[in-house]
């Protein structure tokens, strides 16, 4: 027998007050996607939802359960129109819902559960449609980017000495400048980031209390994985990565093995590098063979310090001599 709209409502009411008590201390925000509800049981809402459409009674009572449909619309957002494909498959949402009163539900949401509230000129730009998209914490269309992201940081993410969620995070906000702007938007949040990719990229059990509900983390994870090309970008950077954490260190040019280099000391008032210098580094490549690769740098730190150059840079490549071009 169908479970009625009303008892959903105090389903998902009890499933967001215990994560948001739960997280209260860690002072994490929640995303509606962390509603931990099943396939099955999300096209079971849909029904009842359109139904209750078709039957004009008020709309209010369930608005926790609109949240969470409109949320999944936000997760299978691509970046083209939201509306649309949200009306399409809503019949009579146009004649008896407003897109103001499911900015209201989600705004509910954020004051009721301390749920992520949209920030920056997107936000602002978009101020509806930034709330389920928001909640929806990686949308399909941003998974391969974050993915081939990845890829592109491998060589320094397996030369993080501290390889936890914070240094993951920002290392990647502070790197990803070529990533569009949504994506970087996502990446502003640095443990939110950090956590996913750590998930991604290890088996190892993340410690701590994680800010994402485990059944939604993977969900992300097995979605990003089926993303076309993400897969072969994740193996690629899972090896570098696996290396680090099982102890294979970088050996930097100038470094010689078996004797001690110290770094010079850095004055306070000296210019920060900008760690634009090629790398020599290590990768195992059999069970009793290593082999070397030489690491170019993106030259990310030159765009971020010096913004007028940021325009040749991404649309200017290096050739490496005697590689071949």
């Amino acid at each position: 027998m169908p479970i009625p709209l009303h008892e959903w409502q105090k389903r998902l009411e009890l499933h967001f007050a215990q994560l948001a008590s739960e997280r209260s201390i860690s002072g994490l925000p929640l995303f509606a996607l962390e509603h931990g509800l099943t396939e099955d049981e999300l096209e079971e809402i849909g029904g009842l939802l359109r139904s209750r459409l078709a039957g004009d009674f008020h709309l209010g009572s369930q608005w926790l359960v609109w949240v969470v449909y409109a949320t999944e619309f936000g997760y299978d957002y691509y970046g083209d129109e939201y509306w649309p494909s949200f009306e399409e498959r809503t019949p009579l949402w146009r004649e008896r819902g407003t897109r103001d009163q499911l900015r209201k539900w989600f705004s509910k949401f954020q004051a009721t559960y301390h749920g992520v509230k949209p920030s920056g000129q997107w936000a602002r730009h978009f101020s509806i449609i930034a709330w389920p998209i928001t909640h929806a914490i990686l949308p399909r269309y941003l998974q391969g980017q974050l993915a081939k992201t990845l890829y592109d940081l491998r060589y320094r993410l397996a030369r993080l000495e501290n390889p936890s969620a914070e240094a993951v995070g920002q290392l990647l906000a502070t790197n990803a400048w070529e990533a569009s702007s949504r994506l970087r938007v996502f990446l502003e949040q640095e443990e939110l980031a950090g956590r996913i990719v750590l998930a991604l990229l290890s088996d190892r059990e993340l410690e701590g209390q994680s800010p994402i509900y485990p059944p939604t983390l993977q969900r992300l994870v097995s979605d990003l994985e089926e993303v076309k090309n993400a897969r072969e970008w994740l193996k690629e950077t899972r090896r570098f990565v696996a290396d680090r954490m099982k102890g294979a260190a970088a050996v930097h040019v100038g470094t010689s093995v078996g004797s001690e280099v110290r770094r010079p000391e850095v004055k306070d008032d000296a210019p920060t590098p900008l760690g634009i210098r090629p790398s020599l580094v290590l990768r195992r490549s059999g069970a009793l063979t290593w082999s070397a690769v030489v690491e170019i740098p993106s030259f990310a730190s030159v765009a971020r310090l010096y913004p007028e150059l940021r325009a040749f840079l991404k649309t200017t490549r290096c050739e490496v001599a005697g590689a071949g071009g």
